[in-house]
């Protein structure tokens, strides 16, 4: 088939899955990519697709305040539209049999969704999370107006997402945990196309294992670093790990390549995530390929990738049973290696990007055929 894919994805897990992802569709698929981003860094999609098409746009960083800040969202609801209303007039002109569409950092479901006239398949990770989620509401002690522009803001955005995401004609989504959230907010059961790990990039190094916890995005917002700090705080000192960040630049971008993040999943005694909520978790899966077991809050995606007792543990958000669980493995180095082997294999055989390219080509020739028999049931 000839495929369009369209995204605007910061750099994180959701980036990583869609090189994968079209680096294992160009063996089927001729596929251009049309996109908001020039520079893609380390995951370059162009070696992958037959043509690229940049559409520059002046992003503002998101947490800008001041007229920096509204500047940037009102450019978000005049000019990105008729860009994007420009972007579905070239894809529909060209004569594609599909759109695969991605979110967009700016608005999440693209406006490029109401606009696209050729049949197209939206993988949606999630939702507008700050428009649902309590966790993520304005907890700043700001004025009336400051208060008032930030929920009109988030109530636009939340209408605009719903809108554009239920103007595709197919959606999926990584993980049940996705599925059931999208449910919720937009009333439509999408099917799962589940994320995988490369088993050959992914491997466990030889390499001794230092005493450290390995931790693994922002040490701000939702990921969870401050629980992560206090719950090695629980443990003694004569026996506390080592905590090991690695957190993006202030662009979102990891200068780590992905050779040597390789080696600190291999190094490390244990990965810990403690994301609220984590839509899937593809940090989990990649440790485990490296047989580094994993402990990991009972929430969102990680119910489905680890196995509680064997690739790792599944804990409560609670300090006191994580540093119990991390004092465990790092105490226990025969048992953690134990686990480590179980964990690899799991991965290997359950959550390789075969099964989940196999589901995408499947869903991508239901939405090229324009049938009646919507998956969103």
């Amino acid at each position: 088939m000839k495929i369009a894919v369209f995204h605007n994805l910061p750099d994180g897990g959701a980036k990583v899955a869609l090189y994968e992802q079209l680096k294992r569709l160009r063996e089927q698929h001729t596929q251009d990519v049309y996109t908001l981003i020039a520079d893609e860094g380390e995951f370059d999609l162009k070696p992958l697709c037959r043509k690229t098409f940049v559409y520059p746009y002046e992003t503002v960083n998101q947490k800008a305040s001041g007229w920096p800040r509204v500047s940037g969202d009102l450019r978000s609801f005049s000019t990105l539209k008729p860009l994007h209303r420009e972007i579905a007039a070239d894809i529909d002109a060209a004569g594609y049999d599909t759109v695969l569409v991605y979110q967009d950092r700016l608005m999440q479901a693209p406006y490029l969704l109401s606009f696209l006239k050729t049949p197209s398949l939206y993988y949606c990770h999630e939702p507008l999370r700050m428009a649902y989620e309590y966790g993520l509401r304005l907890t700043e002690d700001v004025g009336f107006f400051k208060r008032g522009y930030e929920a009109l803001n988030r109530a636009l955005r939340k209408r605009i997402d719903r809108t554009n995401a239920r103007s595709a004609k197919q959606i999926i989504t990584g993980s049940a945990y996705g599925a059931e959230y999208i449910a919720l907010a937009y009333g439509i059961h999408p099917k799962i196309c589940p994320l995988g790990v490369d088993g050959k990039i992914f491997t466990p190094s030889g390499s001794e294992r230092k005493n450290r916890v390995l931790f693994v995005g922002p040490t701000t917002g939702s990921k969870g670093y401050d629980l992560a700090k206090q719950s090695l705080k629980r443990i003694a000192k004569s026996a506390r790990p080592k905590l090991r960040a690695l957190t993006p630049e202030k662009s979102g971008r990891f200068s780590l390549p992905r050779k040597q993040l390789v080696e600190e999943y291999a190094s490390a005694m244990v990965l810990l995530c403690t994301s609220v909520l984590e839509p899937f978790g593809l940090t989990a899966l990649e440790a485990m390929a490296c047989e580094t077991p994993v402990v990991a809050v009972r929430e969102g995606g990680y119910r489905e990738t680890i196995v509680d007792g064997k690739t790792g543990f599944l804990v409560a958000r609670n300090p006191a049973e994580i540093a119990d669980k991390l004092s465990f493995l790092t105490g226990h180095p025969h048992e953690a290696r134990r686990m480590g082997r179980s964990a690899r294999n799991h991965v290997i055989n359950n959550w390789n990007w075969e099964r989940g390219i196999a589901k995408l080509n499947e869903y991508l020739k239901v939405t090229a055929q324009n049938t009646d028999s919507s998956l969103n049931t």
